[in-house]
């Protein structure tokens, strides 16, 4: 497809395309965790299975200037990336953070970038505090990244394990094998994903935006078992955040949320 790579990147905030270096690959990660959404507003509420086509993710993201949850945004960010020069290979991830199992299904997508002799995980599809620059793919060394840690282990059940660390000291965040993985490997788990009566992603709303001025999320009530209403959550640095409970009924309210914060129609 052609892809008009200035007008992408001008979707992000970036004013034009620079070398492939590792200084304009973390730029490009965090401009894009920054302004575009993470967001299953497409699963939740149409139930419907989201295109993972190049035209269709460009189309969302870059035209409708809408999100999408990590099939789709590491599939479109890996069509700018290709379009910027950069040389890597997809791959499949054991999302971990928050599981109980041991072995979590693979049901999360990476971008492995290759600059040098070196490797960096490019991610720019996590609904949740993350590094908003990628990581070197470098063992027993703890990264930091505003202001988390992160350390990346050799596991014989997980290949590279990427752990994070929390108040009870460093925990599972995901697993990956280095095995190219290509676009239409991605199809079957995200049809699995959209369509599976118990999948989280159509059980649950999720959308979040690590914004210049704090992150912003919307998300079931965990302390609501019978899942009626939503929490809006502000987090803005230095400040106490702030939560507004939505109800579940109150459509237009949860609507002009969505656009106010996340520039999203969820009726789109």
């Amino acid at each position: 497809m052609t892809l008009d790579i200035e007008k992408y990147l001008a979707r992000i905030g970036i004013a034009g395309r620079e070398s492939p270096t590792a200084e304009f690959l973390a730029r490009l990660q965090e401009a894009h965790l920054r302004t575009v959404p993470y967001e299953n507003c497409e699963i939740f509420f149409g139930k419907r299975v989201p295109s993972l086509e190049p035209e269709k993710l460009y189309g969302k993201i870059v035209d409708r200037r809408r999100g999408g949850y990590c099939f789709e945004l590491n599939g479109a960010f890996a069509l700018l990336l290709a379009g910027c020069g950069f040389t890597f290979t997809e791959s499949f991830a054991r999302w971990c953070f928050g599981e109980t199992a041991v072995l979590p299904p693979r049901r999360h997508r990476v971008l492995l970038v290759r600059i040098g002799k070196e490797t960096w995980i490019a991610d720019a599809g996590i609904g949740s505090p993350c590094p908003l620059t990628p990581l070197r793919l470098e063992t027993d060394v703890i990264q930091e990244r505003n202001g988390l840690k992160f350390r990346i282990l050799r596991d014989p059940l997980h290949g590279f394990l990427v752990q994070r660390e929390t108040s009870e000291g460093f925990v599972n965040y995901f697993s990956f094998w280095e095995t190219p993985h290509f676009p239409q490997d991605f199809l079957y788990v995200n049809h699995y994903c959209a369509t599976e009566e118990n999948s989280f992603f159509r059980t649950h709303l999720l959308v979040n935006l690590a914004a210049a001025d704090g992150r912003r999320s919307v998300f079931m009530d965990p302390g609501d078992p019978g899942g009626k209403d939503f929490i809006f959550r502000r987090e803005r640095p230095g400040l106490p955040p702030l939560e507004r409970r939505i109800p579940r009924s109150d459509e237009k309210v949860l609507a002009a949320v969505l656009a106010e914060n996340f520039g999203i129609d969820p009726a789109d």
